[in-house]
């Protein structure tokens, strides 16, 4: 089973978290296997089907990360944390219990 996968926006995003988890030693934490993910409906897809989008990885990941921003995700009217907790939450039930965690927007 590989350790993580990791959902975000963009490209520029992919990049940047592939940067940081490469630099283990660095960051003091054990090597971790990965792959990221760019969704291809970018911040909108990661709010409205981030869920199914990871729900067939759940059998192959222990955990999973979801990033995205709250600027351009087309919830610029709800608060942050609302948006995290919704996305998380629709992640839980689509497989991944106690495997995930959502970067709050900002």
């Amino acid at each position: 089973m590989i350790d993580l996968v990791v959902l975000v926006a963009g490209k520029n995003e992919k990049y940047g978290i592939d940067i940081l988890l490469s630099r283990f030693i660095k960051l003091e934490i054990p090597q971790i296997t990965y792959d990221i993910f760019v969704h291809p409906l970018r911040d909108p897809g990661i709010y409205h089907n981030g869920a199914d989008f990871l729900r067939p990885l759940a059998t192959q990941y222990s955990y999973t990360l979801v990033f995205l921003d709250h600027e351009g995700s087309g919830q610029e009217t709800t608060s942050p944390d609302a948006i995290s907790i919704k996305i998380k939450t629709d992640i839980e039930r689509n497989g991944w219990p106690d495997r995930v965690e959502v970067i709050r927007p900002g």
